[in-house]
Order: C-alpha cells, then structure tokens, then sequence
C-alpha cells in the first residue's frame, strides 16, 4: 500500500513540476523564476518532506532519507529542474504573481499546510488508483 501511496505521490509532483527536461529561457523568465524560488525556499520545502515521509520508514532508515533529501548538492539539483519546469511553464508576469503571494505571511501559512493537505487526501486518490487499475486489468 506504502508503495502506491509514494509513487501516486510523486506522480502529483511530477504533474505538479511539471518537468520534462531542460529548454531554453529568456533571462527574464529566469529571473522571475529565480526570485519565486528564493522565496518558496526548495531547501526547507524538501526539508518538511522528508521529514514527513521518513516517518513512514523503518527507524533504522528515517536519517539517512533526510539527509539525502537535504544533502546541498540533492538540493541543488532539486532548484534547478524546479527553475526549468517553471520557466517552461509560467510566464514572467505569473512567476511575479506567485513569489508576491509566497511572501505574504498568510500565504506561507496556507502552503505550509498543503502537505498535510495532500496527506488526508491520499487515501481517496490511492483507494480510487487501485479500483481504477483494478477495472482497466479486468477489461480485455
């Protein structure tokens, strides 16, 4: 169950990120995506991550899962496929939008909970992926 619950997840990112690879960008596109990202913080969103998903882990692995999701260079890697994926697909002027919203307090507020968000609704979506896969495997 563990199992379908992480990858339906990272499906949700990866959807969510929406990254396919590297492409070309305009320094503007860049720039805004850079600012969003410095105020979204990659480090302390991967940081919340693995600290929830290691819980589900067995004790004796939970650490070594953190810090390999916190390593600098993991991080690195992280913000700079997120800085594509956004560049790929925002403009300039949703880029501003979004780290103008990020910055406010109420808006950290509310991101800081989609995790848990995501969270309570997984078992819907995990119980819907195995009934869906369960009635594409009974169709000819």
């Amino acid at each position: 169950m563990r199992s379908i619950f992480y990858g339906a997840a990272l499906a949700l990112f990866a959807t969510f990120v929406g990254f396919d690879g590297a492409r070309a960008q305009s320094p503007d596109v860049a720039a805004a995506a850079d600012r969003l990202l410095e105020v979204q913080s990659p480090k302390e969103m991967l940081a919340d991550i693995a600290g929830k998903i290691s819980v589900s882990l067995p004790p004796s692995q939970r650490q070594a899962y953190v810090d390999a999701m916190t390593e600098p260079a993991f991080v690195e890697r992280f913000k700079v496929a997120a800085r594509d994926a956004l560049a790929k697909n925002f403009t300039v002027e949703e880029l501003d939008a979004l780290a103008e919203f990020y910055q406010r307090p109420v808006a950290r507020s509310a991101m800081a909970k989609m995790g848990d968000y995501m969270a309570s609704l997984m078992p819907f979506i995990q119980a819907e992926l195995i009934g869906i896969a369960s009635k594409l495997q009974s169709q000819p």
